[in-house]
């Protein structure tokens, strides 16, 4: 199931500066939990 969301946030540039680092580390993980189901194999599970 895919969830999209279109957001316009105003935020402080520290706001926006640690929203643009959790959204960075979230899509890393993301790339690597794809990756390692990739390789196992392990899609849907």
């Amino acid at each position: 199931m895919k969830v999209i969301a279109q957001l316009k946030l105003e935020t402080a540039p520290e706001q926006a500066n640690a929203l643009k680092r959790t959204l960075e580390t979230v899509n890393a993980a993301a790339h690597d939990i794809s990756g390692l189901a990739w390789n196992t194999k392990t899609f849907r599970q």
